[in-house]
């Protein structure tokens, strides 16, 4: 007659069994916070040089014509940005000169953010053209219109006044302008235009993307330097920290209250289920994300082993 095994001796192989599954488990979700990692860490195009950090600029145009700056906005952008890993370098209205524009793309940044005053250029009929101009600091008058003739002449600058019944009168660049006089080229560069009507047209975004840049990001009709402002900030917090898609951080981003057709864009549309850090290398990446995830799992996982083993 064969024996009955004793009772605690099916426990531990139980217990064992239970212990094992545990151990595949576990191993699973290891491999599972490692795939997350994987998936949000950093890509990095280019590995020539890691020596240096990715570099960032804000262009702040409206400080000089619509002051006072925004102290808030340009902390914020200072504190997202240095804290992904940019070397940042703000930029005051008055130095945002025709030659500025002109040496933009040698200084190398990575990312720019255009705080401008932008606007679809009329012709002198006064009718609309598919062109944008970016405006500049620089005043028109008899001493700089000699300066500048022969590019207002070819239409790669024209005259822009800041606000309507105002006297004074400004330069701005066109698309004509990028093409034809900006030195050297952009480096995948993500460009921010803040100001209204930047994709009106796609003109000006064409000649930047043609330049070097990888995305343009801009609105598609007037926008309040507050709404511009507030979603400027989402848009970074986005794509930095919590690594959006280019479509996915644009799209988040709500019209302006009172241009409601005006809403934010990108071009070109190509590029948006990119990561910044496909065109970034260097970026630093919050290790947060990655806690959370395997935080969550892990707190399932337990959560299910102690109603097991009770």
């Amino acid at each position: 007659m064969q024996r009955r095994k004793p009772l605690r001796e099916k426990r531990k192989k139980g217990k064992l069994r239970n212990k094992m599954i545990y151990g595949i488990v576990a191993i699973g979700l290891v491999f599972l916070c490692f795939l997350a990692y994987l998936s949000l860490y950093p890509k990095n195009p280019s590995s020539n040089d890691h020596t240096s950090p990715p570099k960032a600029a804000l262009i702040d145009h409206l400080s000089f014509s619509s002051p006072p700056s925004n102290e808030t906005f340009i902390g914020q952008c200072e504190i997202i940005l240095e804290g992904a890993g940019f070397d940042f370098t703000y930029y005051g209205g008055e130095e945002v000169t025709i030659n500025f524009y002109k040496n933009l793309p040698t200084y190398d940044y990575n990312l720019l953010i255009l705080r401008v005053h932008s606007a679809v250029i009329k012709d002198a009929q006064g009718n609309p053209t598919n062109l944008i101009g970016l405006f500049t600091s620089e005043v028109f008058d008899e001493t700089t219109e000699l300066i500048h003739r022969d590019d207002l002449e070819h239409s790669r600058l024209a005259l822009a006044k800041l606000f309507t019944g105002s006297n004074d009168t400004y330069f701005g660049i066109t698309p004509f302008f990028v093409k034809d006089k900006m030195d050297g080229t952009f480096k995948n560069t993500v460009i921010i235009m803040m100001g209204c009507e930047g994709l009106n047209h796609t003109s000006m975004a064409e000649a930047l993307v043609q330049k070097g840049a990888k995305v343009y990001i801009s609105w598609t009709g007037p926008v309040a330097i507050s709404h511009t402002d507030d979603s400027t900030i989402r848009v970074l917090q986005s794509l930095l920290q919590q690594n959006q898609t280019i479509k996915s951080a644009v799209e988040g981003i709500s019209p302006d209250s009172t241009w409601t057709w005006s809403k934010l864009d990108y071009y070109p549309k190509e590029v948006g289920n990119n990561f910044l850090q496909d065109f970034i290398s260097g970026l630093i990446l919050r290790v947060t994300q990655i806690g959370v995830i395997c935080y969550k799992v892990c707190l399932f996982s337990s959560s299910n082993r102690f109603e097991t083993i009770k």
